[in-house]
């Protein structure tokens, strides 16, 4: 893959139109990719004027990044929250957030090295301790794979390496249905 320079018809476009027109026109305009429209756009010392970008609102400088309790989404430690399905739990300041129903299993005094915490409902938002129920992972396996909807096609697979029979001579038998 060999380089193609910029040539300086290029670099005029791009003072002129960047910031103005998306980077994907003018990437179109001048056959280049994206990287390679912004990487020169930042050699070339060019701002964003276009409003969809984060260099438009601060003025030209790229916006501020949060950590910590200054971050939107900060979660006050010791109170539990809701989050994609599921509730959370951060211990101090410092700690990552943890599922809450696993902090609630060590504090009821559950060693969880290599282990699961299960729902007994299947409900990740009911954190009541009675719904909680510790298992090792290859018992997590086990009741996943128990649960899992396509028993019979496994039962068939199963067959089908026992006997060597195809998918179609069980269906033809009324093995598998």
């Amino acid at each position: 893959m060999s380089y193609r320079y910029w040539t300086t018809e290029e670099e005029a476009y791009l003072r002129q139109h960047y910031g103005v027109k998306r980077v994907a026109e003018i990437m179109l305009v001048l056959n280049r990719s994206q990287r390679s429209v912004e990487k020169k756009a930042d050699k070339l010392g060019l701002r964003s004027k276009y409003p969809g970008s984060p260099l438009y609102a601060n003025g030209g400088e790229h916006a501020p990044r949060y950590y910590g309790e200054d971050h939107p989404l900060w979660r006050e430690p010791g109170k539990p929250w809701e989050s994609a399905g599921r509730v959370y739990y951060r211990r101090d300041a410092d700690s990552k957030p943890e599922l809450y129903a696993r902090y609630l299993m060590e504090q009821a005094g559950h060693d969880l090295t290599n282990k699961v915490v299960r729902y007994r409902d299947g409900n990740p938002l009911n954190c009541e301790p009675d719904n909680l129920m510790v298992v090792t992972r290859a018992e997590h396996a086990r009741m996943n794979y128990r649960s899992c909807k396509d028993i019979p096609l496994r039962r068939a697979r199963s067959r089908m390496a026992q006997t060597g029979e195809s998918l179609v001579d069980l269906i033809l038998k009324g093995e598998f249905v």
